[in-house]
């Protein structure tokens, strides 16, 4: 059975996406586990298989890890140059 895209009836374009609505899925769920419980990524990985897998593996869990702790380093910097700003713009 095919599965086509109301579109242009596409089923190769509606399994790809089907397939990185899966992908975000799963990457949301890692980044819960890290930002919001405080997981490490080896705990993740440990007991948490069933939640990721077979999407992602270690590899990409520790790939998740950096780039998020890399975006919330430009958050971070972000917020603070916005409040910065807005110090310069109250003592003008």
């Amino acid at each position: 059975m095919k599965v086509y895209d109301k579109d242009n009836k596409n089923p190769q374009k509606v399994i790809q996406g089907n397939a990185e609505g899966q992908y975000m899925r799963r990457i949301k769920t890692v980044l819960s586990f890290l930002r919001e419980k405080g997981f490490e990524v080896m705990y993740i990985y440990y007991y948490k298989k069933n939640e990721f897998r077979p999407e992602l593996d270690l590899d990409d869990l520790w790939k998740i890890y950096d780039w998020d702790t890399e975006w919330s380093q430009f958050y971070s910097l972000k917020i603070y140059l916005e409040n910065q700003i807005k110090k310069i713009d109250s003592v003008e």
